[in-house]
């Protein structure tokens, strides 16, 4: 229950910081647009790549379904719960994800900064 918790928290918190990252480059509207567009094909392309493929890795890559607990397997449920995602490493490349937002955003105050 904790990881469940603590996954969905820092994958909101992650969403959110990619938002905030790319209002720094593009208009408010345009980067909230991108974001919802990014959550809405990447719970959708997790019900494709489960119906199509065996590979794991791709999962990784679609952040909003760290914090589907049913997706991760932390909530069991009949006949519906499988370990799409390791919890230990979705936490690992979430904070990475935010360290790199981080690092960016900070290298984009400073150049603004400046001028």
């Amino acid at each position: 229950f904790l990881y469940l918790i603590l996954g969905y928290s820092i994958m909101l918190f992650t969403i959110f910081s990619l938002q905030y990252l790319l209002e720094l480059f593009i208009d408010a509207q345009k980067a909230l647009l991108l974001i919802n567009g990014y959550v809405i094909i990447s719970i959708l392309m997790a019900d494709l790549i489960y119906q199509n493929t065996t590979v794991t890795w791709p999962y990784y890559l679609l952040l909003p379904n760290y914090g589907m607990g049913f997706r991760t397997g932390l909530i069991p449920f009949t006949n519906t719960s499988t370990l799409l995602i390791s919890v230990p490493t979705s936490l690992i490349i979430l904070l990475v994800v935010l360290l790199c937002v981080f690092i960016v955003a900070i290298k984009k105050f400073k150049t603004t900064d400046i001028l």
